[in-house]
């Protein structure tokens, strides 16, 4: 993680549900990238920007509650996303966020799976 101090002030903050999984994920993947998550989720406008014909937004879960992030003033990717899906900025802050976590949790286990779960992953005991 680089120190910049003037980043702070260049920062957007947004409010935007996700589950305590999605949340704990976020957190993961900025410690194990050596990331902020302003980071990790400018990366997933990326991403997204680049799949956004193969995307469509998606609705929050019903068991999410609002978390604030941060994002860089500016980002184009976020404006260009809100476009190309016609929908709010939550939801495209959220569909790109949770379906690149997705992605990088299913590149870690080896197994690719989009589709949300109901449940958190549960422990089986041999």
């Amino acid at each position: 993680m680089d120190q910049n101090p003037r980043a702070k002030t260049e920062l957007k903050k947004f409010r935007v549900k996700f589950t305590e999984h999605e949340h704990k994920l976020l957190k993961l993947i900025s410690a194990l990238d050596s990331k902020y998550q302003y980071e990790v989720i400018s990366a997933a406008l990326v991403w997204a920007r680049q799949n956004a014909d193969r995307i469509l937004p998606l609705t929050f879960p019903t068991s999410a509650s609002f978390r604030s992030i941060y994002l860089l003033e500016g980002d184009t990717d976020l404006s260009d996303l809100e476009r190309d899906w016609n929908c709010k900025t939550n939801n495209a802050l959220y569909t790109a966020t949770a379906l690149y976590l997705r992605v990088r949790t299913s590149d870690n286990e080896g197994s690719m799976n989009l589709l949300p779960t109901d449940e958190e992953p549960i422990a089986v005991s041999s």
